[in-house]
């Protein structure tokens, strides 16, 4: 992820997958947390990596992080 003043760019294996599209990103400091949800909870049912939603017979599947790198701007 990408963390600059006009907002976030997100990566996977150095290809951009998505963009914050609000118009800014927060001027404090953060921290990062790697997470394997993938929505749910409330109204809107939990869906798998395909956007599907997950039923009793999803296949289970594992989320492997190999490294993550943090730099900071100078």
């Amino acid at each position: 992820m990408e963390w600059n003043e006009d907002g976030y760019i997100f990566y996977i294996n150095g290809i951009e997958t998505g963009r914050s599209g609000f118009g800014g990103a927060s001027k404090v400091p953060e921290y990062l947390i790697l997470s394997v949800e993938v929505g749910g909870g409330g109204a809107v049912p939990a869906r798998d990596w395909t956007g599907g939603p997950l039923t009793p017979d999803s296949e289970v599947s594992d989320f492997i992080i190999d490294y993550v790198r943090a730099y900071r701007y100078k």
